[in-house]
């Protein structure tokens, strides 16, 4: 099988949507990935085959993380000309697959790890990669949902979605069926023709969800995605991510500073502390992507636990 027909596979389901979003996105190599117009991916040095297998040949044929991050630092220098150290040491290794969130204090350097690592912020010290690349600025290959939605509002959903695929010269017929499979994956399949406006606040973040897996990143970054929701849409939301999570097996850093939001999310936790954010536990928590029973004495053991490591008291 060419290379053009090779299709990312997906967690077996029994909806067909998954099956349509990867019949519409093949896993290109680098230079047909180049052919196609999608500029300035990193090389990727393995392909997806199953998602039991995804990880073990990317360690097997790599030797290194995804993500890499060695004795990594970044100060900010402020307009009266004071220095501000957001974070330091930080030494972090992230597989293909893990969905990792990054927990914390507010004003910790949750976000501004996130952002490094997105391209938007240069170290001030320390190593970064993806891939064994260097990250030298943002790149398709590492898809970000911001925490305000961050849609276009002259754009419709549609072309909100096609947007960064329009930018790569796909068809139009080609970005028109991948929308429809992402609005399917997202579990918004007749919204296509409205605009942001019209949406409520969850339907907004799943529609930037699927702008951001339109491109097909290996790198799915997520800043506090639903902290400005209800608790009732951000309970779904999480519950829809995880679905989302099962089928693409995408790599997921998640930012957040709610315990239980990731204790429910991620098969591994990384703590930070306060300014300057350093990493003061690290541990997988989970051993799959079942949903968490929030009120069972596990997931509240594991709640007490994180509440501890970044100092507050066992309530939120």
């Amino acid at each position: 099988m060419t290379s053009e027909a090779a299709l990312i596979a997906f967690t077996p389901t029994e909806d067909d949507s998954a099956s349509r979003f990867g019949q519409l996105f093949p896993n290109h190599s680098p230079s047909q990935r180049a052919k196609d117009g999608r500029i300035g991916t990193p090389k990727r040095t393995y392909r997806r085959t199953s998602p039991d297998t995804a990880t073990a040949r990317t360690v097997a044929e790599t030797e290194c993380p995804l993500i890499e991050c060695r004795d990594l630092a970044h100060t900010y220098h402020t307009r009266l000309g004071t220095q501000i150290t957001a974070i330091a040491d930080i030494t972090l290794s992230i597989d293909a697959s893990e969905f990792v969130c990054l927990l914390g204090p507010s004003g910790c350097g949750k976000t501004t790890l996130l952002n490094m690592i997105a391209g938007f912020l240069a170290p001030t010290a320390g190593t970064l990669r993806l891939n064994g690349e260097d990250i030298c600025g943002p790149d398709p290959d590492r898809g970000v949902v911001f925490q305000d939605y961050s849609l276009f509002p002259w754009l419709t959903v549609e072309s909100n979605i096609a947007y960064g695929l329009r930018m790569t010269g796909m068809s139009a017929a080609r970005r028109k069926a991948a929308v429809g499979a992402l609005l399917d994956l997202v579990g918004l399949p007749h919204i296509g023709a409205q605009y942001p406006f019209e949406l409520s606040g969850g339907m907004k973040q799943r529609v930037a969800i699927a702008r951001a897996l339109a491109t097909d990143p290996s790198v799915l970054l997520m800043d506090e995605p639903f902290a400005a929701l209800d608790a009732l849409t951000r309970e779904s939301l999480q519950r829809q991510l995880l679905d989302i999570k099962a089928r693409t097996q995408k790599t997921i850093l998640f930012v957040t500073h709610n315990i239980s939001e990731a204790i429910f999310l991620a098969s591994r936790i990384v703590v930070l502390s306060s300014r300057p954010g350093r990493i003061v536990e690290d541990f997988r928590p989970w051993a799959d992507f079942q949903p968490r029973k929030r009120t069972s004495p596990e997931f509240n053991r594991l709640y007490e636990r994180l509440a501890q490591a970044i100092g507050v008291e066992g309530t939120e």
